[in-house]
């Protein structure tokens, strides 16, 4: 069993919201060691992610994205490191102010002369790349230097738009100043070598925005980005009901670790995906005695299509239903971000009605609410989407694996997981 020491993260703090830092200015005592952000950096929202032309350039001048302060931070300690970044190469609909499929007031508009009457449209491929590392204030870039996890470099075009890398590190970590505060960043670099890229050139990155002016139906705004922050204290505190896009998440051992052993599953609870309807929750498993317990989960479904061959979303759950795809109490939790990606055929296109096959793997970290009581249940959500399909499409999951691991801070029982039936 791996007992956390009082290890400690400032309330949500460090994160960049709308130009202002946060700082880690006092160590606030916390029950776990649990630290995550989950709103992105607001001008990375409303800018993107500049493309540059070439992989030095690239290198010079990435994009910090997600922040999470380690306060006090001792020579050595052991983390684990669980994040999804969601960015997207800027399709037609995003480019388009007119088409509503796009996100309202994307950078992807300014860049490719979107309010012209003949706007760009992008064909060329970018290679993009996540990185993990460590840093002084969560500003910093890396400046190729102290990475902790790498993604190595990707893909991503207008037929596989939607780019969503995943890292996970389980890795003990050094501070040279040990006592000082220190930052785990995460940060995305792109570039492309293609004749037909312009400067000023973006991919988008998906956030969680809102105008508290509009009607929740168009509450997204990425032009003067307005963070949404959820669960805090709970779901409906909000103004529109949403998960996270991504999340960068960091739990926090002490300098003697010993690890737990995660419980691993592969029951499948429906295999059936509704395409262009709600979320079907794949998985779900029970847990008892949580209640103070740091849970991480990692799953992996593949995807298989036939007539379906676009998007596919994937995101966890913590919460007291089985069936649940959203919060239905006060102590309900998103746990990961949303990611997504492309379920191609191997001659699919953008919006080719052929069949997919994909894998999608989605992670998170959790702190069950001391005020939860009876079983729980982590169920993880897939969602599939696709606008030119010939009749009769299918999409259904054709295997799985789940990891639960449950940390309990110094004094607490560890919680138990079961397959939920």
């Amino acid at each position: 069993m791996s007992r956390l020491t009082d290890t400690r993260f400032p309330l949500l703090a460090g994160i960049v919201l709308l130009g202002l830092v946060a700082h880690a200015v006092a160590a606030v005592p916390r029950s776990g060691g649990l630290g995550k952000d989950s709103i992105e950096a607001s001008r990375a929202v409303e800018n993107g992610i500049k493309i540059r032309g070439d992989s030095s350039r690239a290198n010079d001048f990435p994009t910090v994205i997600y922040s999470v302060p380690l306060a006090s931070f001792a020579a050595r300690e052991h983390v684990r490191i669980g994040t999804t970044v969601y960015t997207s190469y800027c399709a037609p609909t995003d480019v388009d102010p007119n088409d509503g499929d796009g996100n309202r007031g994307s950078p992807c508009i300014d860049a490719f002369d979107g309010n012209t009457s003949s706007p760009r449209r992008p064909t060329y491929r970018v290679d993009m790349e996540l990185r993990l590392y460590k840093a002084t204030k969560p500003t910093a870039n890396a400046d190729g230097q102290h990475f902790i996890a790498r993604s190595g470099w990707r893909p991503c075009t207008v037929n596989r738009h939607h780019c969503s890398p995943t890292v996970t590190v389980d890795k003990s970590i050094t501070n040279s100043r040990p006592g000082s505060d220190l930052f785990v960043n995460a940060e995305i670099a792109a570039y492309s070598t293609s004749d037909t890229r312009r400067r000023g050139d973006v991919l988008e990155l998906e956030g969680d925005c809102y105008d508290p002016n509009a009607s929740p139906s168009r509450a997204t705004s990425y032009k003067h980005c307005v963070p949404l922050t959820v669960n805090q204290p709970h779901p409906r505190a909000y103004p529109i009901l949403a998960h996270t896009k991504g999340q960068l998440s960091v739990v926090r051992f002490g300098e003697d670790y010993t690890a737990a052993a995660p419980h691993t599953f592969s029951t499948i609870r429906d295999s059936t995906l509704d395409i262009n309807g709600d979320a079907t929750v794949v998985h779900s498993t029970r847990l008892d005695n949580a209640s103070g317990n740091i849970v991480e989960v990692d799953g992996r479904v593949r995807i298989h299509g036939k007539g379906f061959d676009h998007a596919v979303e994937s995101w966890w759950l913590l919460t007291s239903d089985s069936s649940a795809r959203r919060p239905v109490d006060e102590t309900d939790r998103w746990i990961s971000g949303r990611g997504t990606k492309n379920c191609l055929g191997p001659n699919s296109t953008i919006n080719s009605p052929k069949s997919g096959d994909c894998s999608i793997r989605q992670v998170g970290a959790v702190t069950v609410p001391a005020s939860a009581s009876g079983p729980l249940f982590l169920n993880q959500m897939v969602n599939v989407k696709d606008r030119s399909m010939p009749p009769n499409p299918s999409a259904t999951v054709r295997g799985d694996s789940l990891h639960v691991t449950c940390d309990p801070p110094a004094g607490v029982a560890a919680c138990s997981s079961t397959p939920a039936p």
